[in-house]
């Protein structure tokens, strides 16, 4: 096949609440989404190749496939049963395997690229707040002994709706046709709910 770029758009939409947040974002809420400079959310791309990553893990794994499980490839991984010793990646143990290969790892770089992925259409509705996209999750924990909410510990979190919908854009570097394979697994593992 040869090196190829080839691209994958598509849409992404939430069966349930979405909730990915940003450490940074101050607000009315305590936990705020993540949202791009016109204040509209988005799911970051490291959030996305994660996912991604995990799905083709768990699919090659369920087909008895060399996957990151045990050896945490891409990670550095201790000979010897966890003892102190040299370091190696599952790279440098004859070469990095197909997560590794396509999403890279510590000394390899993937064949990936993975771009933010921005809420193109939120579900109907409105919130009152002129943003239909948002939505309000509380969370009072209740006292282990006592089994009463603890009001003062009170949490409250903004989510994408459920029904929302993403924009999506992959690029793969391709080398051969399984690469292309590999990634629409692992996209098929995020619609199947795998991850």
């Amino acid at each position: 096949m040869g090196a190829e770029r080839v691209e994958l758009r598509g849409t992404l939409r939430a069966e349930s609440p979405v909730f990915v947040g940003d450490p940074n974002q101050t607000g009315p809420y305590d936990r705020m989404v993540v949202r791009d400079g016109g204040g509209a959310p988005f799911i970051p791309a490291s959030t996305l190749r994660g996912a991604l990553r995990a799905s083709l893990d768990a699919q090659l794994a369920a087909l008895g496939k060399r996957a990151m499980a045990p050896r945490a490839c891409g990670a550095a991984s201790r000979e010897g049963g966890g003892r102190e010793g040299a370091s190696r990646t599952c790279a440098q143990e004859g070469g990095p395997c197909d997560v590794c290969r396509i999403f890279g790892s510590r000394g390899h770089v993937g064949l990936v690229t993975v771009w933010d992925a921005p809420v193109v259409r939120a579900d109907s509705g409105d919130n009152g707040g002129g943003r239909a996209w948002a939505d309000l999750r509380v969370a009072v924990p209740r006292h282990r002994d006592l089994g009463t909410a603890r009001r003062e510990n009170r949490t409250e979190w903004e989510v994408v709706r459920a029904g929302s919908v993403f924009e999506f854009r992959v690029e793969i570097s391709a080398r051969e046709e399984i690469d292309v394979g590999l990634v629409a697994l692992a996209i098929e593992g995020l619609s199947s709910g795998v991850v």
